[in-house]
């Protein structure tokens, strides 16, 4: 691989560090607030999460979210605008900071999300909830790819524009518990592992998994023209970097929630390719 110094083993719950990194250092920045058309949260959601999920306390767990708000909510620039004019960016998908109130199952979320003065604010995150979240917008998971200058840019580019593609699909994960996630991850993984057209990388916890390692990811990439996603992927997103076309699925609720009982009823999947084509699948359980 070129570009020496361009690749990192980036975590992929890191993007609320790159953000506040960037920000710090922005040309529009202001050190007087008067001035300031919009503020920045600099708030470590994700990280301070992923201490929590096996809180069993949800006062505890919910208990920095919470001092946030109260904060905030003290500040004379806050009642400008109410929060309308405020942002903040997550490293974690929208779920992690949305606790089910309905008394479905509770997988360590916090309440963040569900404040209402929160949903006065701008939210960047990871995985948007796309029936409630009207007030987050998707940002990419964080990249391997961190270029110092737009010659290296384009020379990355230039290279995989001339990349030879030997695989048709590639796929990059590992097998998942549970019927929800397992269902289109483990099919992938046996139909690419059976095909010659297609180049599998497995991941795993053992010290033999090569999924964070930067340069076996790329390699596996960029030698592919499509690289499939299974649901519940979260990764560094290289494929863009790439120029590997993504082909996700996504199930439908009525897929997703499927249990013994529910045997025989059809399941439905979106096959997304790219950004814009979207193919529909039916099939009969």
């Amino acid at each position: 691989m070129s570009s020496a110094g361009s690749w990192f083993a980036t975590h992929q719950f890191l993007a609320e560090m790159i953000f506040h990194a960037r920000l710090e250092n922005h040309p529009c920045r202001t050190w007087d607030a008067t001035l300031a058309n919009l503020f920045y949260v600099p708030f470590y959601g994700g990280l301070y999460a992923s201490s929590k999920f096996r809180e069993a306390n949800l006062t505890a767990r919910d208990e920095l979210a919470v001092r946030l708000v109260e904060y905030l909510q003290m500040q004379p620039w806050w009642h400008r605008h109410l929060g309308k004019d405020h942002f903040l960016a997550l490293g974690r998908t929208a779920w992690d900071f949305m606790r089910n109130t309905n008394g479905g199952p509770d997988f360590g979320a916090n309440c963040l999300l569900n404040l209402p003065p929160v949903k006065n604010m701008s939210v960047l995150t990871v995985e948007r909830q796309p029936w409630q979240g009207s007030n987050q917008y998707g940002v990419p998971y964080p990249s391997y790819f961190h270029p110092s200058s737009v010659v290296q840019m384009n020379a990355w580019q230039q290279k995989m524009i001339r990349a030879e593609r030997n695989h048709l699909f590639s796929f990059i994960g590992g097998p998942r518990k549970g019927v929800e996630k397992a269902a289109v991850r483990d099919e992938l993984i046996k139909q690419c592992n059976e095909s010659t057209r297609c180049k599998l990388l497995i991941c795993g916890r053992n010290g033999d998994s090569k999924c964070h390692e930067p340069l076996e990811v790329i390699k596996v990439l960029s030698q592919s023209h499509f690289c499939l996603q299974a649901p519940g992927t979260r990764s560094p997103d290289d494929r863009h970097s790439t120029q590997c076309w993504r082909v996700a699925y996504r199930c439908s609720s009525r897929s997703t929630r499927r249990t013994p009982s529910t045997a025989g009823i059809s399941s439905e999947c979106e096959c997304i390719f790219g950004l814009h084509m979207r193919v529909r699948l039916r099939r009969k359980a």
